[in-house]
């Protein structure tokens, strides 16, 4: 009987951490669309699109999906929706982090907040808990 010497590689967590980052914008009515009269509900998503490592930093980047349904001001009718979309950017800082690690990144919208400013414009400020896990070999 012939053994065999195989190389097994194996993993170590050298960063897990989670961040908070902020998305303040404004969202305005198209022409097309009539007045806000009341706003009935706002949904947002995020998702990552990208993310690079660097020595002693993660840059993550992603965007934020908002979609507001209201009642339009002076129309007979349905529901009306206006679709919006907010780019973030977030560093988040490991000192063991290197360029040849490997990363998994993942974001979801904890909050979103609106106010409305007037007829023709609303005020969306988005907070968006990010994951981080940083591996080397």
């Amino acid at each position: 009987m012939e053994a065999k010497r195989e190389t097994a590689s194996a993993s170590v967590r050298v960063l897990e951490k989670s961040s908070k980052c902020y998305v303040e914008s404004s969202v305005i009515v198209p022409d097309k669309k009539p007045d806000i009269l009341k706003v009935l509900q706002v949904d947002a998503s995020s998702a990552v699109t990208g993310s690079t490592l660097q020595k002693g930093k993660l840059f993550v980047q992603g965007r934020v999906d908002v979609t507001v349904l209201y009642l339009p001001d002076g129309e007979e009718g349905g529901i009306r929706s206006i679709c919006a979309k907010f780019d973030f950017d977030d560093v988040i800082e490991g000192a063991e982090i290197d360029e040849n690690m490997h990363k998994s990144v993942v974001c979801d919208v904890d909050q979103v907040d609106i106010n409305l400013i007037n007829s023709r414009k609303i005020a969306v400020r988005a907070a968006v808990g990010i994951d981080a896990e940083v591996t080397a070999e």
